[in-house]
């Protein structure tokens, strides 16, 4: 038996801990004290520290989720940040682009700040954000490079990169379309930051836009449907996309309500061009159908045989590298913030839906118990 239990504030016991940037997958105990992770190992003395059974559920890092809108209250879409965190194992949440150079202070002050769970932000090409339901760069005075690149340096623990929305309905088409692109892209050099894109038939060929792109930029939605997209006529992946992911270029799974297409999803993965990153584009219209969660997302990819170490991976570990905090958060080694999901994987019948009305029977889902962030269980 290991450790003293006086030590520590929080001994969880017996579950199956993986935390794939270790290669640990094992049944462990972890204990937590000051809210970082202090040890783990086969069994912890939990005396004088409180204690929670944990067996039969596995234990993660807490999931890093990279796509969510939870600018609430300003934002047309946007949810409240502890709400779905708490309840999903969701200890950090990437914002994309809820928030332009008008509203990034309020996103900062009013939701980044007070926020249990870590919540980041993308600063959007577009001065006005997300605050009303139309094209945000329809206008193109709206197009602030200037103002986005004084946040990313203003607000660099919130902000980390940009965002654009690349559809022609929402940036413009033709060259106002191809301008806005350039400009998104010129964010994230000036920054030295990273640049997510949201894709729905952009206004600029697919393969001209993801030539644009740069190693480390994300694309988003990466299994809709649609015009000029990242699949031929054949469901085949693009020559230009298995291009840029060769050059560095991120691709991410953002389900939302209308972004991820269950045959394209298959098709994806029989031609081994798996999400990177794994998300959930999270807002009003998707959080109650047909997303719900970051667990049920990984739940979909793991029954449309993703293995449970990669989903795990991609939710935790890879999530954390596309966004330059592999340091931080993502594991579970000790020494680091006790950010900690502890799930339910199991082989039962569930009815998926994607982002189109089509259901599967699925046979695979993954449930979150408890949700602990810095060492305090939510």
């Amino acid at each position: 038996m290991s450790g003293e239990g006086s030590h520590y504030d929080l001994v969880l016991k017996g579950g199956r801990v993986m935390d794939p940037a270790s290669g640990l997958d094992a049944v462990n105990d972890v204990a937590i004290a000051g809210g970082m992770v202090a040890e783990i190992a086969d069994e912890i003395d939990a005396k004088g520290a409180d204690s929670l059974d944990v067996g039969g559920l596995m234990v993660t890092p807490g999931l890093i989720d990279l796509h969510v809108h939870v600018f609430y209250g300003a934002t047309y879409f946007g949810i409240r940040p502890d709400e779905i965190g708490s309840k999903s194992g969701t200890t950090t949440m990437l914002d994309a682009g809820s928030a332009g150079s008008y509203s990034a202070a309020g996103f900062v002050e009013f939701i980044a700040a007070p926020s249990k769970v870590r919540v980041l932000g993308l600063v959007n090409l577009s001065s006005i954000g997300l605050i009303a339901q139309h094209g945000e760069l329809l206008d193109p005075t709206n197009a602030d490079v200037e103002g986005a690149v004084r946040v990313l340096q203003e607000f660099p623990e919130v902000f980390i990169g940009a965002k654009i929305r690349n559809g022609g309905h929402i940036i413009g088409e033709g060259e106002q379309g191809r301008r806005h692109s350039e400009m998104a892209v010129e964010i994230a050099e000036r920054s030295d930051t990273f640049l997510m894109t949201h894709i729905s038939d952009p206004p600029i060929p697919m393969s001209e836009w993801l030539a644009m792109l740069r190693p480390g930029d994300m694309v988003t939605h990466c299994f809709r449907t649609g015009e000029n997209n990242l699949f031929d006529d054949d469901n085949r992946i693009i020559t230009a996309a298995w291009e840029a992911r060769e050059r560095g270029v991120l691709f991410d799974l953002g389900h939302g309500a209308g972004s991820f297409e269950l045959a394209r999803g298959r098709a994806a993965l029989e031609q081994g061009f798996d999400p990177d990153t794994i998300s959930t584009d999270l807002h009003v219209q998707s959080v109650d159908s047909p997303v719900y969660d970051m667990p049920t997302t990984m739940g979909k990819m793991l029954d449309l045989g993703m293995s449970l170490e990669d989903v795990i991976r991609r939710s935790t570990w890879e999530a954390a590298k596309a966004i330059g905090m592999e340091n931080s958060i993502g594991s579970l080694q000790p020494g680091r913030e006790a950010d900690i999901a502890v799930l339910a994987v199991q082989d039962e019948p569930v009815e998926y839906l994607d982002s189109y009305g089509t259901a599967w029977a699925g046979k695979h889902t993954i449930r979150a118990a408890h949700t602990i962030r810095a060492g305090e269980v939510l």
